[in-house]
C-alpha cells in the first residue's frame, strides 16, 4: 500500500499541455535547474558552457571529464501516464564525446543510454544507446508506442569501462509529446531557397542559405556556410512536412548539387566523408539511404532519385552530412530541390550515348529507360546540327517493352557516318501513333585513327546498366595524367580498384566485373588531379 500511495503523488502533479497543437506530457529546458530530474551517480548538472537554446543544458560531468567504471544516471521524477497516448515520443537535443573504443586493445566501449520503465523504476529497457562523438547539436526521435503504461518514466545514463574518460554527453529540449508527422505536402514540391527555409527542419551545425553561390537565382543551401564542415560532424536538412506518393505514377526527386566532401584522399586510417539522400517512410524515425556522394564536384549537376518504390507510402526526405575524424572540407551546396509526379510521361530516358567504335565508320548508340508507358518502340534520328535537320536512319527501329517500370537497356549500330561528327537523337513512338523526341548528343570518338583528344574530362554512365555480372564503364582525359577508378557499395566500402596508373589524352575504358558481389546499387568514382566524379550502377542477379 505504501508503494501505491507514492505513485499517487507523482500521478497528481503530472501536468498535460498542448504546445502548437502538440500534447506535451514532459517538458524541459534546464533554465531554472534539475528540478523535474532524480539524479543517480557522479554529477550531473546543468551547465553553461554549451547549449543547444537558452543559457543552460545537462551534462553528466560538468566538471570535467566522466570517471573510469562511471555509472550516472538522471530519470524523470514524475511518473507519466502514457495509457492514453496516440503516438507518444521522446525528443531531446544532445551531443557526446563517448569513447568508442579508439581501436586499442582491451578498451572497453563505453556508452551512453536512453531508458524507458513501465513500471514507475523498477525495470528498464533500453530505447537507444550512441558511442563515439557527435560534436554538433542534433535532435533525436525515441518511439515510446511500445511503452503506453500509467507508470512510465524515463532516464539517460551513462555508463563507462576500465581505462577511458572523455568530456561525456550533454542534452537540452526533452520533451515526451504527441508525434507531429507535419503537414501533408501537395505535389509538385518545389524549392529553389529564394526565400529562406520556411519548408525545411535543421539538425546539425549550420544548414542555411548563401548567397556565396547557386545554381539559380541568388540562393542556394549548404550545411556549412560558415567554413568547412568539422569532424564527426552529422547534420541534417528535412522537408517539413510529409509527402504523399500513394496517387502517383512516377514519382521523382529531382535536385541539383556540388560538393566538396573528404574521400580519404588516400591517406591512411582517414574515414570517408558522405553526403546522403534518405527516404523515411515512418516519419522520420528510421532512414533508408537512397543516394550517397563523396569526393569532388565542382559544377552543378542535376540528381534525379527514382521513387516509386514508395508509392504505396506518405514518406519524408532528408539530406545529412557524416563526417569521420581527421578531415574537414567545404561541403555540400544543394539548389532547386523539387519532388513531383512524372505522370505519364511515355518513358523515364535515363542515359543517351553515341560513341564511335573505332572500326571502320560505325557508331554505337545505346540508350536506357528507367520506366515506360505505352511505349511502342524507338528509331534513331541523325543530324551534324544538334537542333535541327535530323533524319531517320534505315532499319533503326527498336521495339519498346510497353508498360514497365523495370530498366531496360537498347543499343543501335550506325555504320552510315563519313567524316563529320554527327549528332544523334531518338524518335520515342507510343502505341497509339504518338511520337516524342529526346535531345540530340554528339558521338564522342574513344579510338581510331583520328585520335581525337577530348575538350574535356568526362565519366561515362556504364554500360549495359543494369547488369550481370560485367559491365564496360568508359571515361574521357583531356590530357595525359594519373588515373584512379574504384567502386564502391553505398555503405562507402571499396569493393575493387579498377585501374590506378598514368593514362595518354584520349578515350578509354575498363570493365568491372561484379560476380562475387550481391544485388544492389553501386558506386564508381573518377579521380585524377584535375577531375572527379560519381556515378551510379545496379547489379541485379
Amino acid at each position: 500500500m505504501e508503494r501505491n500511495s507514492l505513485l499517487c503523488i507523482s500521478l497528481v502533479f503530472l501536468i498535460v499541455k498542448v504546445s502548437n497543437g502538440q500534447q506535451v506530457y514532459f517538458s524541459d529546458n534546464f533554465e531554472n535547474g534539475l528540478g523535474q530530474w532524480t539524479r543517480s551517480g557522479q554529477d550531473w548538472d546543468t551547465t553553461s558552457a554549451t547549449s543547444r537554446a537558452g543559457r543552460y543544458c545537462i551534462t553528466d560531468s560538468p566538471q570535467g571529464n566522466y570517471p573510469a567504471y562511471a555509472n550516472e544516471a538522471i530519470s524523470t521524477t514524475s511518473i507519466l501516464n502514457l495509457s492514453g497516448a496516440t503516438y507518444p515520443v521522446l525528443s531531446f537535443w544532445h551531443k557526446y564525446l563517448i569513447n568508442p573504443g579508439s581501436g586499442y586493445p582491451n578498451y572497453d566501449v563505453d556508452y551512453a543510454y536512453v531508458e524507458v520503465s513501465t513500471d514507475a523504476g523498477f525495470t528498464w529497457m533500453i530505447g537507444a544507446s550512441f558511442t563515439g562523438y557527435q560534436n554538433t547539436w542534433s535532435q533525436v526521435l525515441v518511439d515510446l508506442r511500445g511503452y503506453r503504461t500509467a507508470l512510465t518514466k524515463v532516464r539517460f545514463r551513462l555508463v563507462s569501462g576500465c581505462c577511458s574518460e572523455s568530456d561525456g554527453w550533454y542534452l537540452d529540449n526533452v520533451e515526451i509529446k504527441e508525434f507531429n508527422i507535419g503537414s501533408a505536402v501537395s505535389l509538385p514540391f518545389s524549392d529553389g531557397f529564394e526565400g529562406g527555409f520556411g519548408n525545411w527542419i535543421r539538425s546539425g551545425r549550420d544548414w542555411d542559405t548563401t548567397s556565396a553561390t547557386s545554381r539559380a537565382g541568388n540562393y542556394c543551401i549548404g550545411e556549412s556556410r560558415t567554413g568547412n564542415y568539422p569532424p564527426y560532424a552529422n547534420s541534417s536538412i528535412t522537408i517539413a512536412g510529409s509527402l504523399d506518393l500513394t496517387n502517383t505514377t512516377f514519382p521523382v526527386l529531382s535536385f541539383w548539387h556540388k560538393y566538396l566532401i573528404n574521400p580519404s584522399s588516400g591517406y591512411p586510417n582517414y574515414d570517408v566523408d558522405h553526403a546522403y539522400v534518405e527516404i523515411s517512410t515512418d516519419a522520420g524515425f528510421t532512414w533508408t539511404i537512397d543516394t550517397s556522394f563523396t569526393g569532388y564536384q565542382s559544377t552543378w549537376s542535376q540528381v534525379l532519385v527514382d521513387l516509386s518504390d514508395y508509392r504505396t507510402d506518405t514518406i519524408k526526405v532528408r539530406f545529412r552530412v557524416v563526417s569521420g575524424c581527421c578531415a574537414e572540407d567545404d561541403g555540400w551546396y544543394v539548389d532547386d530541390v523539387e519532388v513531383r509526379d512524372e505522370g505519364v510521361v511515355p518513358i523515364q530516358l535515363h542515359y543517351l550515348n553515341a560513341i564511335y567504335t573505332g572500326k571502320g565508320r560505325t557508331a554505337l548508340i545505346t540508350w536506357g529507360t528507367l520506366s515506360e508507358i505505352n511505349n511502342y518502340g524507338f528509331e534513331v534520328q541523325k543530324s551534324q546540327d544538334a537542333t535541327i535537320g535530323y533524319e531517320t536512319l534505315p532499319n533503326s527501329f527498336v521495339a519498346g517493352h510497353g508498360t514497365t517500370i523495370v530498366p531496360y537497356d537498347y543499343t543501335f549500330v550506325d555504320s552510315s557516318f563519313i567524316s563529320e561528327l554527327p549528332y544523334y537523337r531518338l524518335k520515342q513512338i507510343d502505341l497509339d501513333g504518338t511520337v516524342h523526341y529526346t535531345d540530340g548528343v554528339k558521338i564522342s570518338t574513344p579510338t581510331g585513327a583520328e585520335k581525337i583528344i577530348p575538350r574535356e574530362f568526362s565519366l561515362s554512365q556504364n554500360y549495359p546498366n543494369p547488369f550481370n555480372p560485367s559491365t564496360k564503364i568508359r571515361f574521357a582525359l583531356a590530357k595525359s595524367t594519373n588515373v584512379k577508378i574504384e567502386v564502391f557499395d553505398l555503405l562507402g566500402r571499396r569493393v575493387a580498384v579498377l585501374l590506378n596508373e598514368r593514362k595518354q589524352a584520349g578515350y578509354h575504358e575498363v570493365e568491372f566485373s561484379g560476380e562475387n558481389l550481391s544485388s544492389g546499387v553501386y558506386l564508381y568514382h573518377i579521380i585524377t588531379p584535375e577531375f572527379q566524379q560519381v556515378r551510379k550502377m545496379a547489379l541485379v542477379r
